[in-house]
């Protein structure tokens, strides 16, 4: 089984879309990190109808089993970029999960770019997990297994993504590095996580 050609061209154009922000839009180093931080949050909550449509009322303890962990991470995330690239932007007083008021002015610039995010896994979960009927050979611990795969291989190539923006003295060569890197490693990821799914029929 292969993944809908439909998903794979929302996920390119998705991820062209920061490109355009950074040669377009002036925007900062943050705000593609923020953006990236912000799709983990897109992939939990999708996670989150798949284990509903896989568990049925089950879901009721299984979706706070596998989003708690996720939203520990994405705290510590959120703190670590924000502390590291954009200080002057920390409130004044801290908690360890992000409010709402800290997070809305940072959110307000780059709405269009997170919902084009939100379509994109969207488009894979209509075509892929619905229309390819994934969620029939799919069990939860594949599921948080392949999930916290694909966030981890995307953040791992932000990160090295990062690393390479150091070595230039024009940032916005850096940062457009940095989403051709992350494009190139979550078109993999998205490939090899639909390819995977097809199981022999019982006889």
């Amino acid at each position: 089984m292969k993944p809908s050609r439909s998903s794979v061209i929302a996920l390119i154009i998705a991820n062209t879309v920061p490109l355009f922000g950074v040669l377009f839009f002036n925007w900062t180093i943050f705000q593609i990190f923020f953006l990236y931080w912000c799709e983990s949050g897109v992939i939990g909550f999708y996670n989150s109808i798949k284990v509903i449509k896989m568990c049925g009322f089950e879901s009721i303890l299984v979706v706070p089993f596998i989003n708690v962990p996720l939203g520990l991470f994405m705290a510590v995330h959120f703190w670590l970029i924000l502390g590291f690239m954009a200080p002057e932007l920390a409130p004044t007083s801290f908690s360890f999960f992000p409010s709402l008021e800290t997070l809305l002015p940072l959110l307000s610039p780059i709405v269009i770019p997170i919902g084009t995010l939100f379509v994109s896994h969207g488009f894979s979960f209509f075509s892929n997990f619905i229309g390819n009927r994934e969620y029939e050979h799919m069990d939860i611990a594949r599921l948080i297994s392949e999930s916290y795969k694909r966030i981890g291989i995307m953040q791992i190539s932000i990160i090295l993504g990062g690393m390479l923006i150091d070595l230039f003295d024009v940032p916005i060569l850096g940062a457009a590095i940095l989403v051709v890197a992350k494009l190139i490693t979550d078109l993999h990821a998205h490939i090899n996580e639909h390819s995977s799914k097809e199981t022999e029929s019982p006889e």
